[in-house]
Order: structure tokens, then C-alpha cells, then sequence
């Protein structure tokens, strides 16, 4: 990940990964995919894409961290809103779908947040 400028995090927890890859959209989108093709790995779901303008995580290559109870809420981005690994995988998931189910139906999703309707 040094060597190709991408920056993270890896979240650990009762068998539930969460991974977070900053850097060049191209770079992050072919290891993303290296990763979702890997055997080894299962059930493996883009929970969101965004450009940023600065990294959450740049003095990591991946950090790494294999959670117990609620130590996970301490990083970026989460909060005590959700139990555990899984839930934000959930929780994320069920947001995701609901925008491509808004953009199937021809709705702008920001737009239609934006105004209530």
C-alpha cells in the first residue's frame, strides 16, 4: 500500500472486517477490486465512494486493529450509533440501497434530501 500512495484502515471484529482505502481514485478502485476477487474473502461490499480533501488516515499504510467490545467508535467517521462492525456494515448497506433504488425511480437522491420531498 506504501509503495501505491494508499492510506487506511482495517477494523477487525467477531469475524466482520471493515476497511477504509484513501488514495488515487484509479488505485483505490483496482485494489478494491483485487480484494473483492480474492478467495479468501466473501460477502465483500463497497459501502460507500467519496472524494475527499484530506485523508482520515494518510500516516498509515493500514493501520490495523482487531476490536473488542465498543473500541471501534473511537475511530473517524463512527459513532454510538451502531453496535458493532456489523451493524455499520448494515446500517451502510440499507442506505446504499436506497439511493439505487431513488436513481432507478428516476429520483436525485441529493436533491430529494435536500428539499424533504
Amino acid at each position: 500500500n506504501r509503495e501505491k500512495n494508499v492510506t487506511g484502515l482495517l477494523l477487525y471484529q467477531g469475524g466482520h472486517f471493515l476497511q477504509v482505502l484513501e488514495g488515487d481514485r484509479d488505485t483505490v478502485r483496482a485494489l478494491f477490486a483485487h480484494i473483492a476477487h480474492d478467495p479468501r474473502h466473501f460477502r465483500v461490499t463497497e459501502l460507500f465512494e467519496q472524494e475527499i480533501d484530506q485523508r482520515q488516515y494518510a500516516e498509515w499504510s493500514m493501520g490495523f486493529q482487531a476490536l473488542d467490545g465498543t473500541e471501534w467508535l473511537e475511530f473517524p467517521g463512527l459513532d454510538g450509533n451502531y453496535e458493532d462492525l456489523r451493524s455499520v456494515v448494515e446500517q451502510f448497506g440499507r442506505a446504499k440501497e436506497l439511493l439505487m433504488m431513488m436513481r432507478l425511480r428516476g429520483l436525485d437522491p441529493e436533491k430529494e434530501i435536500a428539499t424533504g420531498k
